[in-house]
């Protein structure tokens, strides 16, 4: 069998990029989670009201929380790319760990390589992020606010509450304890009447295999109004000459002991399939390699070229943030990480118009430009790197 001698300066260079890039790796993932935890606390306010107007439970208020984190992750992960970056080889240049790991036979090709492969594998899960998780993560979010909307309709919330449909209103009391049964006050128009239908015992049962629901009704009582002009009426003698306004009385239409009525779920409660918002659509689906959900459009191909572009600012952040350590010194050093920040959020804007003008031109065209634009901007970051490897590398910022 083979074996590998490694020298001991071998070794150790080996063992200190290994600890380098661990310790990129874990301020990566604490940014991150500090980004999204200021994201879900600017959405939790909207998520809250959305969640409590389906009626859902903390625990699904919770789970829609982690489900809304994936939205914003593919920018976050790159700024939280290159701060890590950024913070952890600026500690090692100024800790001299660098300067001694250089005289020990690190190269700065070796450093790029490094940054490249971070790089690679930041990129493939922005891509796993936001091509596989996001969609199911948004998918998901409609399921559990489905759920919640359809048990309030079954079984009935802790309050009082009103269901809009489209022809009718309905305003269902809550359930009274150890009843099943829920009083409804529903009013329907209908070519210029209005009927109102008062139930005193309701309950829904099912659905079954086919999504078909049983509501039955029990002391079933239906009025109905005129709602056309009121009728003017004389006023009586000596009472003024004022005259007045009466509608007609309500009549009673129908009055059963026991009705029960068959809906399909859809009548009740909306739930669109998955693939009606192109961020429920994968990578895969996008590209064309999976079935779609439906035709591949303008939206389609906006949104596969604004998830390639956020990876690629993963591809660029680590160099970025290496050329950034480079121009670090004592009068620089406030303004040198924002800058960086800056460039990269510009990029983004700039790759986002891009493909908003590239878009009539074809998706295959559209990937082909964003690749060709980021190769380029990677090569010549990684060649300003390893033109300034002795500034990324030589202590700055305590020297007078």
């Amino acid at each position: 069998m083979a074996s590998f001698d490694l020298s001991p300066l071998a070794f150790m260079r080996h063992q200190y990029m290994r600890g380098l890039v661990a310790r990129i790796c874990l301020r990566t993932a604490f940014i991150a989670l500090l980004v999204e935890a200021v994201f879900l606390a600017e959405r939790f306010s909207a998520i809250f009201n959305q969640a409590v107007d389906k009626h859902a439970a903390p625990s699904a208020i919770a789970l829609l929380l982690f489900c809304a984190s994936p939205e914003i992750f593919d920018l976050a992960f790159a700024i939280s790319i290159l701060v890590a970056v950024y913070q952890i080889l600026l500690r090692a240049r100024e800790d001299r760990e660098l300067m001694v790991m250089a005289g020990a036979g690190l190269s700065i090709y070796q450093l790029v390589g490094v940054l490249l492969g971070l790089a690679l594998f930041a990129q493939l899960v922005s891509l796993f992020v936001s091509g596989s998780l996001g969609p199911a993560a948004q998918y998901a979010q409609r399921v559990i606010l489905f759920d919640a909307e359809f048990r309030a309709l079954r079984q009935g919330a802790a309050t009082s509450q009103f269901y809009f449909f489209q022809d009718h209103v309905v305003f269902a009391e809550s359930k009274a304890k150890g009843s099943a049964a829920r009083h409804l006050l529903i009013r329907e128009t209908d070519e210029g009447k209005d009927r109102v239908i008062t139930v005193d015992d309701a309950t829904l049962d099912g659905p079954d295999s086919r999504g078909t629901l049983v509501l039955r009704m029990r002391d079933f009582l239906a009025y109905e109004f005129d709602n056309g002009p009121a009728q003017q009426t004389q006023a009586p003698a000596g009472s003024g000459p004022s005259p007045s306004f009466e509608r007609n009385a309500p009549v009673m239409t129908m009055r059963a002991n026991d009705i029960s009525r068959n809906l399909q779920l859809g009548e009740l409660v909306a739930f669109d399939p998955r693939g009606s918002s192109v961020a429920e659509w994968t990578l895969f689906e996008l590209l064309g390699v999976l079935p779609p959900p439906a035709p591949l459009g303008y939206a389609q191909t906006r949104s596969l070229g604004e998830r390639a572009a956020r990876s690629l600012l993963c591809l660029l952040a680590p160099l970025l943030a290496g050329l950034a350590i480079a121009f670090t010194t004592r009068a620089t050093q406030s303004f040198a990480l924002p800058l960086a920040c800056f460039a990269l959020l510009a990029l983004n804007l700039t790759a986002t118009a891009l493909v908003g003008a590239v878009i009539p031109m074809g998706a295959t065209l559209l990937l082909g430009v964003l690749a060709g634009g980021t190769a380029a901007i990677l090569a010549a970051t990684a060649i300003g790197v390893m033109r300034l490897q002795h500034a990324l590398v030589r202590p700055a910022l305590a020297r007078p």
